[in-house]
């Protein structure tokens, strides 16, 4: 598992690195942001090519 730190959120952040679900739920707690909203915000703005898990 990745550790939650800067250099790690950095990589994520510049398409690096694929976060796993486990990374994005703690993310969604340091930010105080339900991870369902997290998804759902993903679904909404990437549309019908966004996929939670890789097909």
């Amino acid at each position: 598992m990745y550790a939650l730190d800067s250099e790690n959120l950095n990589r994520i952040e510049n398409g690096k690195i694929d976060p796993k679900l486990t990374m994005l739920w703690r993310i969604s707690e340091a930010l105080g942001v339900p991870l369902s909203q997290i998804i759902k915000s993903l679904e909404d703005n990437l549309g019908k090519d966004f996929h939670i898990t890789e097909i």
